[in-house]
């Protein structure tokens, strides 16, 4: 048997490879095809390896479900980033263009849909004896990657799908042919006419579904699935935040008493960002703002593997709100791949509705410290057209703000000395920190910060941004929290390490954050020392004297001017409407409760089946068929259990040959009963009625012999058996057919 089967196998694997080779047309690149090949071939090999043991369908279904639960549980790593993978996978589908990346959660989906039409296939071919039909799950998804996916390599594929179909059905047709079996012609009672019925049923629903999706389908390089808005004001995909990250900044300073947001298990301290705004105009007085939208400006995940020397952290959020996953910059990895990622910030999102309760890991490569002569000279490099947006102004910016930079830097010519001295500008006693200050980040407020020379970091970093960029510096103002405070190499970050600070661009060292300008305090939302930050400047710092003090604005009564309303600093980033999902706990509970109903309606399912042939083994009119039923009942119990004798021994025999193989206690109902049948099957009179009623009788004391006899493992897997393989003749059927010594 095993051997006529492995043909088939093979051929079937080669269709299902045929199906992961037509991926190529959804995936922008070929790295989907090593795993999908795997998820093809794996089915057919469990198919194979569970029909030595059993060929009852429901064990095979468990086989090959918990096949594939572990099989994507060790390419994922773990139950929980299976969970986050598919999520991740999902996301893809939705939101990127066709053809998408062969991310690794993409790929993830790709292989179970491989492999769930695989299975199918196999299942079809082996227990149902499926020929043409065993073609119609590859077939559907063939289609349905013609229709979502590009042109590109539909030629290969579809000729290897063409020529794998045309294998497999010449090696199964000769197999079938073999075993006298075809499921059109010779088919036993009506189990043809029902066949053709499902396969017409799922044809029809198939086109409906087809119909109805047909003019949905996304054309080329949009996405498979268009997600509507989040946000009704902006008429796209985004992600609106409901309070500002500065205006936050702001509230959590103030906000008392202190409470903690979240820890970080990390081997040094760093600031923990959450997102840089890099866009400022003159819209509503003076606004930073973040905005991400378009293709490419938005992603997943990142990359799989940090680089030497990256900075680990493992964060446990508590009540932070808001979607805005803290990480130390640049982040180069996160455990979590349904993670949205602003390419042009490495601003982390999470896909969930909020970061609450959320627990990741993340690696970050750090500026590069300290700062080389000959690095901070490459920082006077020309400066990379792509960086050019980071020095945009308003027209109408205050000259105020580009003659108090110019004068703050001095003589100053290297970009790195030039962001140096404004910071410890900043940093001098010219300046006092006040976390009470209710200025906005407007260029009024600015201007009113450098003639008070009183405010927070808000008014500290948003100044310093713009100044910079009046340089020539590429600036943006990061927001997030200081290091917290340290316990056992975990730290913990509280509402009062609320902080914003500069990040600048320098040739040759990149992005980096070790320019703060807000003074060290151990007020809230103070600046926290950081490794590698560069010492003061050696030159003087600016005096009172030598710096004039702006003039302060005042209103049309005179006096000083009050402090303005803050303005809003909008976010939007682009990110797909998602449900509330189950926990990993839940989804494991989910899929227990599934493989349990499924164990559960397999069990019914054979005992009813059972059930029915007894029945219909009773209610035939002829006493010798009763008779003969009886003794078909016998047998099936024992082909249930497993237990084959060659065909050529007669009833007597098999009488005598079962009892010394499994155990003496069913040597006399069997003995019994295969007389009984011998004598109804060639004797001259019809049976009694008492002789019908004793064959049964006989029948059930052989069955619950056998159950005795069998261990616990056979005994619960011959009742999800009806019957046995297929190829042994059906006892019950002696008077249709010409008879053998096996009846």
């Amino acid at each position: 048997m095993a051997t006529r089967e492995l043909p088939v196998s093979v051929a079937l694997a080669a269709l299902s490879a045929s199906v992961a080779l037509s991926f190529g047309a959804i995936f922008a690149s070929d790295a989907y095809l090593g795993p999908l090949l795997v998820a093809a071939v794996l089915p057919h090999a469990l198919g194979w390896v569970t029909r030595r043991w059993t060929r009852s369908a429901a064990a095979s279904a468990v086989v090959a479900g918990a096949g594939l639960l572990l099989a994507a549980v060790a390419w994922t790593g773990s139950l929980t980033r299976l969970g986050d993978q598919l999520r991740a996978g999902w996301t893809v589908v939705r939101t990127d263009a066709r053809p998408i990346p062969a991310s690794p959660s993409a790929v993830l989906l790709g292989a179970i849909a491989v492999f769930v039409v695989g299975a199918v296939a196999d299942d079809l071919a082996f227990r149902r004896d499926g020929a043409m039909s065993v073609l119609a799950p590859a077939t559907v998804a063939v289609i349905w990657l013609r229709a979502l996916g590009t042109p590109h390599g539909w030629v290969p594929s579809t000729v290897a799908f063409g020529g794998a179909a045309v294998v497999f059905l010449a090696v199964q047709h000769q197999t079938l042919l073999e075993r006298r079996r075809t499921r059109i012609g010779r088919s036993p009672g009506a189990t043809a006419p029902r066949l053709l019925a499902g396969v017409a049923v799922a044809g029809l629903a198939a086109t409906l579904v087809a119909s109805a999706v047909a003019p949905t389908l996304p054309t080329s390089g949009h996405p498979l699935v268009s997600v509507g808005s989040l946000s009704s004001s902006t008429g796209s995909s985004s992600y609106q935040t409901s309070v500002a990250p500065l205006v936050n900044v702001g509230d959590q300073l103030r906000r008392g008493p202190r409470h903690e947001l979240f820890t970080v298990a990390v081997a040094s301290p760093d600031y923990w960002r959450i997102t840089a705004l890099d866009d400022y105009s003159s819209a509503g007085g003076g606004q930073w703002t973040l905005t991400a939208r378009g293709n490419g400006a938005v992603g997943q995940g990142l990359a799989s593997r940090a680089p030497r020397g990256a900075l680990h952290q493992r964060y446990q959020i508590g009540p932070l709100g808001e979607r805005w996953m803290p990480a130390a910059y640049e982040p180069v990895t996160v455990s979590r791949p349904d993670t949205l990622v602003v390419r042009s910030s490495g601003t982390l999102v999470t896909d969930r509705s909020s970061v609450d309760g959320l627990s990741y890991s993340v690696d970050s490569r750090l500026p590069s410290a300290p700062v080389t002569p000959t690095q901070r000279l490459g920082t006077g490099a020309p400066l990379p057209a792509a960086l050019r947006r980071y020095l945009a102004l308003p027209s109408d910016l205050p000259a105020t703000l580009r003659e108090r930079a110019r004068q703050a830097v001095g003589g100053a010519t290297l970009p790195y000395d030039e962001a140096l001295a404004l910071r410890d500008y900043f940093r001098s006693s010219l300046f006092t920190y006040d976390a009470s200050v209710t200025l906005g980040d407007d260029e009024n407020a600015m201007v009113t910060f450098l003639a008070t020379r009183r405010g927070f970091c808000v008014q500290f970093a948003s100044t310093y941004a713009v100044m910079a960029r009046s340089l020539g510096i590429p600036a943006r103002v990061a927001v997030g929290f200081t290091p917290g405070t340290a316990q056992g190499g975990v730290y913990h970050v509280t509402n009062f390490e609320a902080h914003a600070w500069p990040e600048i661009w320098l040739a040759g060292l990149g992005w980096t954050h070790l320019f703060d300008p807000t003074p060290r305090t151990g007020a809230p939302g103070g600046a926290a020392p950081l490794p590698g930050e560069p010492p003061a400047a050696t030159r003087s710092t600016p005096t009172p004297s030598t710096v004039p003090a702006a003039p302060t604005p005042t209103p049309s009564g005179g006096g000083v001017a009050p402090n303005p309303t803050p303005v809003p600093n909008r976010v939007a980033v682009s990110s797909p409407r998602r449900s509330t999902g189950l926990s990993v706990l839940g989804w494991a509970i989910v899929i227990a409760g599934l493989v349990t109903l499924g164990l559960l309606a397999a069990l019914g399912a054979a005992v009813a089946r059972k059930a029915r042939r007894r029945a219909r083994r009773r209610a035939v009119p002829d006493p010798a068929e009763q008779v003969a039923g009886a003794w078909a009942e016998a047998l099936d119990g024992f082909r249930a259990a497993g237990v084959g004798w060659p065909r050529s021994l007669t009833p007597y025999e098999v009488a005598e040959a079962l009892p010394v193989r499994l155990d003496e206690r069913l040597a006399p109902p069997l003995a019994a009963l295969a007389g009984r049948y011998t004598a109804a099957r060639y004797g001259e009179l019809p049976p009694s009625d008492a002789t019908v009623q004793a064959a049964w009788q006989d029948a059930d004391a052989v069955l619950t012999a056998l159950d005795a006899a069998l261990d616990l493992r056979t005994r619960l897997r011959s009742r999800l058996r009806v019957g046995g393989p297929p190829r042994q003749p059906e006892p019950a059927g002696w008077s249709r057919r010409s008879p053998s010594t096996n009846d």
